[in-house]
């Protein structure tokens, strides 16, 4: 199990640099889904609706800054 995951997580890592922009136009397009709907139907969205989408920006966010954060991330679980 565990060689499994790590051999999961190294596979993400070899593809950050092509999968973040995919991240990056996936929740653009979200965002503007959100808001054609809301222009369309005239009403606000769900709470619920978004709250993921602000975590899902979020996490984004996370991922862009992810090799700014590494290395003080890896500093933090050395100690």
């Amino acid at each position: 199990m565990l060689g499994s995951v790590g051999g999961l997580l190294s596979w993400f890592a070899n593809a950050y640099s092509w999968l973040t922009p995919f991240a990056v136009l996936a929740v653009i397009a979200g965002w503007l889904w959100i808001a054609y709907q809301s222009y369309a139907t005239r009403r606000s969205p769900a709470r619920l609706t978004l709250m993921i989408m602000g975590f899902a920006t979020f996490m984004m966010v996370l991922a862009l800054l992810w090799p700014n954060l590494e290395p003080i991330a890896i500093g933090l679980v050395r100690g």
